[in-house]
Formats: C-alpha cells, structure tokens, sequence
C-alpha cells in the first residue's frame, strides 16, 4: 500500500496453525501517491514483490528446515519453482552445515504454489533511449570499503542514486560523508522489521543460521530500481567471494554464495526471463580480489573514520547509540579488514582508526589461522585464504622495516616458516594477485575499461 512518502509492504508467513508471522517493509521514495500508485499497478512490480516475500520467508523457514514450502500469495511457474528450490540449497548451505541437516537428499524439501492457474500478461518493460552520461545506476550502499570504491568509479560516469536498508549510525554516517561532497546524490533508505517472535523462538529449541542476505537485497534493489526508473544495479562483490568455506556431505558450504558469479548469472537470467525486466544488474567489484580493493579504497581517506564492516555496530539499530564503535575489534572481519589496510596506510593511523593494534591482541590467533587457512574459514565476508596470506606477509614485511612486530605478525611468520615451498612463492603470488583482472564479469564494457585502468594505476 502506498504511505506518505513511501511504500508499505507487509508479508504475511506461517507454520501449520502453531505461529503466524509478518514483516513490514517500508520504501522511502520520493514519488506522488499517485504516480506510485500507477507504478505499482505494472504487473511486473507485483511479481518482483512476491519473488522478494519468498526470499524473506527464508528467514521463517529455517526455524524447522520443513520438507514444505508453500507459495499462496501469487503464482510462480514450475521453472521458477525450481530456480527457487536451488538458492534455498545453495544459499542456505552454511545453516545445513551449522545445524548438521541432511539437505542432498532429492526430497529434501519441495517449493509448491498454491495458486492455480497460468501467469497473468506481463506489462511491456519500459525502453529508455539513453546516452553513457544519463544512465541512471542505483548503487546498494553497506559500511564497509567496497561501496564506497564502486560510488567513487562510477560517479563521474553515471547518474549515481545510493540505497541502503535500515542504515544504522555508522552507515548514516558514511551518506551523510557522501553528501557533504555531492549533495545532489539521491539516497533511498528502505526499513525492515522481520517478526519479534523469530527471535524468541530461536532462543528456545527452534533452529537459526544464516539466510543469503544479498539474495534479498538484490531483489529488493531491483524493486527500487523499477519503481524510479533506474537503468542499472552496481553491486560491489569481489571474486573473493568465489572460495568456500568448507565441504559438507560432498557439497561446498559458502557463506558468501549470494555474491558470487553463479548467484549474479542466476539472478540475470531470472530478471530477464522471468521478471521481465529491462535493468542491467552487475558487481563492479567482480574481476578484484578485496586486497585489490582494499588498495584502491586507501586512496579515499575522506571515509577512513566512517567506514566499518564490522558486524557488530551492523546490527545494531545504533538509534540510542550513537557512540558506538566502528569496529569491535574481536572478529573475523575486523581482523582481515584491518590486514587489507595495514600495508597501505600509516600504522598510526590504522591504529587510530580501530581503536588499538588489532595485531597486538594474542587471542585473535585462532581467527588469523581460520583467514590464512589452517583452520575453517570464518563463516564472514571475508576474503580467500590465499589473499589473507598475502595481506598479512605484507603487514609482517612492513612491521619489520618499522622495527616494530606484534605477536600476531610473529605467529603469522612462524606459520610461514613451516612451510618453506609456501613461503617461497609468496613474492610470485603477491604480484599475481595485486595485478589481477577477472575476466568473466557482467560490468558494461565503458566501466570495465575505467576500472581496469584504475587497478594498473595503484598497483
């Protein structure tokens, strides 16, 4: 339903007659209800709402892991049914691990619709006739460095609107930052507000895990896209985002799925053929590893103190909070955050930025092995193992020019030390790595030759 200044959407989910469930959307969008309302009447609109309801019922679904999944509000084909059923395995596949469920087997579980009937004559798309300089491209903006470098490529380049869902502090922070230097930047900030008995009941016996977060903000992102009559959606995932965390039951478990290419393809295709529409979505970031990333973020030092891919102040709500700290210091991310930046900024100022000397701290030892790959890798979004190596022996490398090396760059050296066939390739590799360039992307070529100059300019 339209709203002043916005959108209301609600999901309605349940399990058997036991628990009803609801999630409220809300779309700040600067439109007339009457224009919104002539938006929405477009089938098209109508399909992406209920393809982005069957993504959020994950969040539900996954208290029981049930054999069932039933679609009542709209009606999906067999085919998409299908497409379903495989980012429900894929996307799901750190929950199966985590909770030790048996998901290979072919009845695992079955995605029915129960609204019969054919798919009703699909609006025509919209054709805009369009120059390079008028192209309009939303970019979802997170906390952390990988937004913020995919807005600065671009945005000499195309007509840049940013997007983000329920922005906490530090991420306002950071808009505000993109604001203050371009004040013409449109900003959507949609909310969200999944059911307070989720939370309770996951604290009793039902089960919890992680449900593919960029799965929904994709769908979400192109529900925007429609409503405002953008022409493209830069995602900013890296080719890191390739490597798995584990195997479980002959099967890859990757925390990051929802960001790699095989999620992108999908994605595209289903937009195309199945949604019918005439957005072309993309990660900018596709052909870089986060190193690469992390190098050219440390050109951009006007967002050094707000940004943060900390989970911790990304969950909180911030709004009575407003001191709270970027990073805490104590995970998976903070660490292999601060082990990209450290070899291209001040030690001083890295230190400044995270509160203390993260490599000082020998209780993050165990998260060090998980990065560089001694142990399972953290289920976070963090880079691969090899990058990790590369990035620490660039901070041990530096620590000992400086005359100053912490404990954990000393357990780093001694993991290198005993395996000195690893050892000497780690010139070779760190070359390879900071000089490299994906080829398999979907980015429009005009961005991909910007980019692909900018990465030969910081190497």
């Amino acid at each position: 339903m339209t709203v002043p200044d916005g959108l209301r959407v609600e999901f309605f989910y349940s399990i058997g007659d036991l628990f009803h469930f609801n999630t409220l959307l809300y779309i700040q969008l600067p439109l007339s209800e009457n224009k919104l309302n002539n938006v929405l009447s477009r089938s098209s609109i109508q399909d992406i709402i209920l393809n982005l309801g069957v993504i959020e019922g994950l969040n539900y679904w996954k208290l029981t892991a049930s054999s069932e999944y039933k679609i009542a509000a709209g009606y999906l084909s067999t085919d998409q049914l299908t497409w379903w059923k495989t980012v429900l395995l894929k996307g799901m596949s750190e929950y199966f691990f985590q909770n030790k469920i048996n998901f290979t087997q072919p009845d695992f579980v079955n995605l029915t619709c129960l609204v019969n009937g054919v798919k009703g004559k699909q609006s025509k798309p919209v054709l805009r006739k369009i120059s390079d300089k008028s192209i309009k491209t939303l970019v979802p903006i997170g906390g952390g460095k990988d937004s913020i470098v995919t807005y600065e490529q671009i945005k000499d380049k195309r007509t840049v609107g940013l997007f983000r869902l329920d922005p906490n502090m530090v991420t306002r922070k950071m808009l505000k930052k993109i604001q203050e230097k371009s004040s013409k930047t449109p900003i959507i900030i949609a909310t969200r507000k999944l059911d307070s008995q989720l939370k309770l009941l996951q604290e009793q016996s039902f089960l919890k895990g992680h449900v593919p977060y960029t799965t929904y903000t994709s769908f979400l992102s192109l529900l925007v896209a429609e409503l405002l009559d953008y022409d493209e959606i830069a995602f900013s995932n890296e080719r890191s985002a390739e490597e798995e965390n584990t195997v479980y039951l002959g099967q890859k478990i990757n925390h990051q799925w929802a960001k790699t290419l095989d999620f992108e393809n999908m994605f595209r295709d289903y937009m195309e053929s199945r949604l019918f529409s005439k957005v072309t979505y993309y990660s900018l970031l596709r052909p870089l590893y986060e190193l690469q990333v992390m190098k050219l973020f440390s050109k951009y030092e006007n967002y050094f103190s707000v940004f943060s891919s900390c989970n911790v102040p990304q969950k909180q709500s911030n709004i009575d909070k407003p001191n709270l700290k970027p990073w805490c210091g104590k995970c998976a991310k903070c660490l292999f955050a601060y082990s990209l930046l450290y070899p291209f900024i001040e030690r001083k100022k890295i230190i400044e930025l995270f509160g203390h000397d993260l490599f000082a701290d020998d209780s993050l030892v165990q998260l060090m092995d998980g990065l560089i790959g001694k142990e399972i890798k953290p289920f976070d979004c963090v880079g691969t193992s090899k990058e990790s190596m590369i990035a620490f022996n660039l901070c041990l490398q530096k620590a000992k020019k400086e005359q100053v090396t912490p404990v954990l760059l000393k357990k780093f050296e001694e993991r290198v030390n005993d395996n000195p066939s690893f050892a000497n390739t780690l010139e070779k590799i760190t070359k390879e790595v900071l000089t490299s360039y994906g080829s398999d992307t979907n980015i429009p070529k005009d961005l991909a030759i910007l980019l692909k100059s900018n990465v030969h300019d910081a190497r």
